[in-house]
């Protein structure tokens, strides 16, 4: 399978979207961020599998643009607050 539909992989892109790296990351946060990522990657899936299908395609579409622009719209929110040095 291509790398690219590799989980792991998908992992280490999105550490480095988000400037992490694991090891400089304590073992806590190590496994606490790599079961947060596979937790939205799972749900995500179930949304694709099993409930956007069962809307008319330009429902679908439109629930699959407001769900990237809600995502858009927390990492917008995250990098404010964290440039403000407001994590909360």
């Amino acid at each position: 399978m291509d790398k690219i539909f590799n989980l792991d992989y998908q992992y280490s892109l999105y550490l480095e979207r988000i400037a992490l790296k694991e090891e400089q990351m304590s073992p806590v946060q190590r496994i606490e961020t790599k079961r947060a990522f596979m937790g939205a990657i799972g749900q995500i899936l179930l949304l694709f599998r099993d409930d956007i299908p069962a809307l008319p395609d330009d429902q679908a579409v439109a629930v699959m643009e407001d769900l990237f622009q809600q995502t858009l719209d927390f990492w917008a929110n995250a990098v404010w607050k964290y440039k403000l040095g407001n994590d909360n």
